[in-house]
């Protein structure tokens, strides 16, 4: 083949220019497309495809690609708002149900001075009010009728405890029982050995006996009553046996908020007034004495119970009961005395109803005085034969 023929063809080395040729099926290619056609003509001789471009990956379809992990930040998110919430709640509770300031709390003193008694009290909270609680003399000159009263309570003596706000409002008060024996605080009935041969003094001895244990029994009973569910004070002794204090401890019926407001404490009680204490050491005392004569006597008891003409007879004695059916006002020892005027019976029966220590004097028509210490009533009543 010439060279005029692949000029013509259109093979490389044709010229346009002499060719005259302007036709645009006929201008040269264009560098891209030359090498195109150039990679074509190579593929199609080693039948292996080449590329200039860099080789990449195929992408997967859209449906299976992973989307960007939203579910921890939601997690977060709700964990972060359920705390917020259990915080905002635990708060709101605190604040209504407040625990006091101190779960602890020594309240100090309390003075009950008629009766000379001094407490000190300790209370804790721990979902309810706890409490312990001291008595004591307070000073030791009334030390001796503290001891005398609580080894020989006259009465059955409880003792509240009263807690208190700034205004001196109660809030909240607890009874504590001090322990109370019938037996002991009633007198024995003087029985002699030998029974008298007069079988109406000897029948007066048994009655007397009998009426006794019926009122020991009773009383018994309304000790075990008021004893049931209830604290109990315990004594303190020293080295000689003395009672130098008695404690109690226990719980206090008092919601939290009424705790909260608590400023002071005091004591309230039928403790045996000082004047009383004083009375009923007195009246041992005399007991004492007369035990020592009868003796000295050779054994003889004295009948206090008999006025003995151009005489008059008197004494301490403890009220144990009012009969207003019969008019009757009952001491300790079996004495009784009848109250005629009926403004003397209502009088009679208020120290009957508080267990009262009385003072009598007696002249030898067996008409008697009768007065209470710490009061200035006096009423009249016949020694009942």
């Amino acid at each position: 083949m010439n060279e005029s023929a692949e000029n013509e063809a259109g093979l490389p080395g044709a010229d346009p220019a002499k060719t005259g040729d302007t036709d645009p099926a006929s201008a040269p290619e264009t560098p891209a497309a030359s090498s195109g056609a150039a990679s074509g003509a190579n593929d199609h001789n080693d039948g292996i495809f080449h590329s200039d471009a860099p080789r990449t990956e195929p992408e997967p379809p859209v449906s299976l690609r992973k989307a960007p992990s939203k579910q921890l930040p939601l997690v977060m998110a709700g964990f972060a708002v359920l705390l917020t919430l259990l915080v905002v709640l635990f708060a709101f509770h605190h604040n209504g149900e407040e625990t006091p300031s101190a779960d602890s709390q020594d309240l100090g003193e309390g003075i009950y001075k008629p009766a000379g008694l001094r407490g000190h009290l300790l209370v804790r909270w721990d979902g309810k009010l706890h409490y312990q609680v001291q008595i004591e003399p307070i000073d030791p000159t009334v030390a001796a009728g503290f001891n005398f009263v609580l080894n020989n309570p006259p009465l059955p003596i409880n003792l509240t405890i009263r807690l208190v706000d700034s205004s001196g409002f109660a809030l909240c008060q607890k009874d504590v029982v001090i322990p109370y024996n019938p037996a002991d605080a009633l007198p024995p009935v003087a029985v002699p050995a030998h029974l008298p041969a007069n079988k109406a003094a000897a029948a007066r001895i048994q009655q007397a006996e009998s009426a006794r244990r019926a009122q020991v029994a009773q009383l018994q009973a309304q000790e075990d009553a008021r004893r049931h569910g209830q604290d109990i004070f315990y004594d303190q002794r020293d080295n000689d046996r003395k009672i130098v204090a008695i404690d109690a401890q226990g719980e206090i019926p008092c919601s939290k908020q009424a705790y909260k407001h608590v400023d002071y404490w005091e004591i309230t009680t039928n403790f045996p007034t000082l004047d009383d204490q004083q009375a009923l050491m007195n009246h041992n005392a005399q007991q004492a004495d007369e035990r020592a004569r009868a003796a000295r006597r050779g054994g003889a008891q004295k009948n206090a119970r008999r006025p003995v003409s151009g005489f008059y007879i008197q004494g301490d004695e403890h009220i144990t009961g009012y009969d207003a059916s019969r008019e009757l006002l009952a001491t300790s020892p079996g004495r009784s005395f009848f109250i005629g005027r009926k403004t003397d019976q209502p009088i009679a029966a208020s120290w009957a109803a508080n267990f009262a220590l009385i003072h009598y004097k007696c002249d030898q028509h067996a008409q008697c005085a009768l007065t209470h210490s710490g009061t200035a009533n006096v009423i009249y009543g016949r020694l009942n034969d």
